[in-house]
């Protein structure tokens, strides 16, 4: 599992999604985006494909850039349980 952890950075999933494919070009490899992450690295999406590589990209609308600071607390609450129940667990 490769993400940017803690410090929020924003736009190196594909980035990683192409390292990993790279890395191990037989196993298929899945990357998870926030749309406003998706945008300042979709540009990488021309990578994957001119190298063939097996890259699946998933892009949520979070609600774009800090989306995710102005929800409201219920709205933050309902989207962890659903992580939880999709078999997401929770961050070390």
């Amino acid at each position: 599992r490769l993400d940017s952890g803690t410090m929020g950075t924003m736009g190196v999933g594909l980035g990683y999604a192409v390292a990993a494919a790279l890395n191990d070009p037989e196993r298929p490899v899945l990357a998870v985006l926030g749309d406003s992450a998706f945008g300042f690295s979709a540009m990488e999406c021309e990578v994957i494909a001119r190298y063939d590589l097996k890259v699946v990209v998933v892009v949520l609308n979070n609600g774009g850039i800090y989306g995710g600071d102005r929800r409201e607390e219920g709205t933050k609450t309902k989207a962890k349980k659903g992580m939880e129940a999709a078999g997401f667990g929770k961050d070390p």
